[in-house]
């Protein structure tokens, strides 16, 4: 597995689901999943937050992660807490067992490694319930050591000049252009686990000067949805886009025996309306809401290139010079009407 715009590499165990993760996780989420393809509670979670964390001495990270636990009353037994060097960067390990997760408190045994790098920590989540962890430990042990960071790849905007417009993209979204009802439209990789809909993101772009008002935008919506979609208003107020004014719907309808949401932003841009429209299907939106929501605030503006003056000639559509010919200047030609007729 390999995130480019995060800096790191990992090999997941053989049968287990990694996909990318935004939000409270942003990084990558693996979980070993059932025959069924469903989860089965064990995973392996990198973290990457801004900032490079001080490694102190494993003593302290220990007495912090205690502290932490007793607040949140826990029951935990430390098993170690030792320093390690993954993927040639050093790091602290810490392996606790720890109650109070899951259904009926079921016990765990995580093992946690944090890895600092130059503008970035890496922390490395192995959650397993007890009863599995001797199937899940090689495994679990192997993906940790085989974390590799790479150099990394800022997210490139995506920029209309026609339109005067540009916005950075959640990562890894296919660019769509020329649809008929979007000027652009983002969508989701294709192989995100569970997704019978992919998420999309579009702009669109309409006629109008003024911002709606709540109310309006609630009753456009309406119009523009009709009869028939199950559609339910879930919030609709006003909001702030990158410094700019903006209004904000989120609805519920049917759509192909399907269940989906629909949130959609409305900036004022010169003279007109620019609309940032995200659609999901219900119950897949938590892990890339927060990306979404980035992306809607990198939107920038500017003033769309005006069209080339039109030089003085071409102005001139026709008109009757001293020798009484008729000059079209525009279509090159000239012609001499009979005498005494009107040009």
């Amino acid at each position: 597995y390999t995130d480019h715009h995060r800096g790191f590499t990992i090999v997941p165990p053989t049968g287990w689901d990694a996909r990318s993760s935004y939000g409270d996780i942003d990084g990558m989420v693996c979980e070993r999943l059932s025959e069924s393809g469903e989860s089965l509670g064990d995973s392996i979670l990198v973290q990457v937050t801004p900032g490079a964390q001080k490694l102190r001495m494993p003593a302290i990270h220990a007495a912090q992660t205690a502290k932490w636990l007793k607040e949140g009353r826990h029951d935990f037994e430390m098993i170690s807490c030792t320093k390690e060097l993954i993927g040639g960067l050093k790091a602290i390990r810490l392996e606790y067992t720890q109650s109070g997760l899951g259904e009926d408190d079921a016990p765990v045994h995580i093992v946690q490694v944090l890895i600092p790098r130059d503008t970035v920590t890496y922390t490395i989540h192995c959650t397993m319930f007890a009863e599995d962890f001797e199937d899940c430990k090689d495994a679990v042990e192997r993906a940790v050591n085989s974390f590799r960071t790479i150099p990394l790849v800022e997210p490139t905007p995506y920029t209309n000049g026609d339109h005067g417009f540009s916005i950075i993209p959640p990562i890894d979204w296919d660019i769509e252009e020329g649809q008929p009802d979007a000027v652009v439209t983002f969508l989701s990789p294709p192989d995100r686990p569970g997704n019978s809909y992919a998420e999309t993101l579009g702009v669109t772009i309409v006629p109008g000067k003024g911002l709606p008002t709540p109310e309006m935008h609630a009753e456009s919506v309406r119009a523009a949805f009709g009869p028939g979609r199950n559609l339910k208003l879930v919030s609709v107020n006003k909001a702030i886009v990158n410094e700019m004014k903006a209004t904000r719907i989120e609805v519920e309808y049917d759509t192909d025996g399907l269940r989906l949401m629909a949130i959609q932003y409305v900036v004022t841009h010169d003279e007109r309306l620019l609309c940032l429209n995200f659609v999901s299907e219900i119950g897949v939106t938590d892990s890339v809401r927060q990306t979404v929501v980035d992306a809607v605030n990198s939107l920038q503006v500017a003033p769309r290139p005006k069209p080339p003056a039109s030089p003085n000639k071409v102005r001139i559509l026709g008109r009757v010079n001293e020798a009484g010919d008729y000059v079209d200047v525009r279509n090159d030609f000239a012609v001499t009407p009979p005498e005494g007729w009107l040009v």
